[in-house]
């Protein structure tokens, strides 16, 4: 890791995959104290939770996959899409069994993002959820913020006006901001 002038080293990757990966820690210290296993964040019960967590974004990632898929095709066009999406590609072998990438995380959370910025636009519900997805993602992979040019276009209303446009992506210039103070201060700090 590169060091700065005052000698701390500084950790250039992002700590977005930290958060996503942070209760199954948290789960996994308790259970590794209370079980008499080493703490060192790889020991047994760190693994099995580390493993879980990555099954959990699997499947959570199928769920919102298929919700966004019913908003365009048929009930069997949605199934075969995400069967030969889980087992027609590695997406299944690197969430699971190289699940320190952030690559599944980053498709969970990108497929729920796209399925509430839709939903909001159709209905009005859920006004923060996508807001605060996307700066998780942002927060996880920087280059990702090209998804914040998908609310810009999809949320215009021409009939609403500028004004209802701009109160509209408040939310999400908010949350990406709040996101990412503490990478931010970290950066400031170290």
């Amino acid at each position: 890791f590169p060091s700065h002038d005052n000698g701390h080293y500084l950790n250039v990757y992002h700590m977005g995959l930290s958060v996503v990966l942070a209760p199954s820690f948290m789960i996994g210290q308790v259970w590794a104290v209370a079980g008499g296993f080493p703490t060192v964040g790889m020991s047994f019960p760190y693994h099995f939770m580390y493993i879980l967590n990555a099954w959990i974004f699997v499947v959570l990632g199928w769920y919102f996959l298929r919700k966004l898929l019913l908003l365009f095709c048929s009930e069997q066009a949605t199934f075969w899409i995400t069967f030969l999406l889980l087992f027609g590609t590695n997406y299944l072998v690197t969430s699971v069994m190289m699940y320190m990438l952030q690559h599944g995380y980053v498709f969970t959370l990108v497929a729920a993002f796209l399925y509430y910025l839709l939903r909001y636009r159709k209905d009005g519900r859920c006004r923060f959820v996508a807001p605060f997805l996307l700066g998780l993602i942002v927060l996880i992979r920087p280059s990702y913020i090209v998804l914040g040019l998908l609310p810009i276009l999809l949320l215009y209303d021409r009939k609403k006006g500028i004004r209802n446009w701009i109160m509209q992506l408040l939310p999400y210039l908010l949350a990406g901001f709040l996101i990412q103070i503490p990478q931010l201060l970290y950066w400031r700090f170290i």
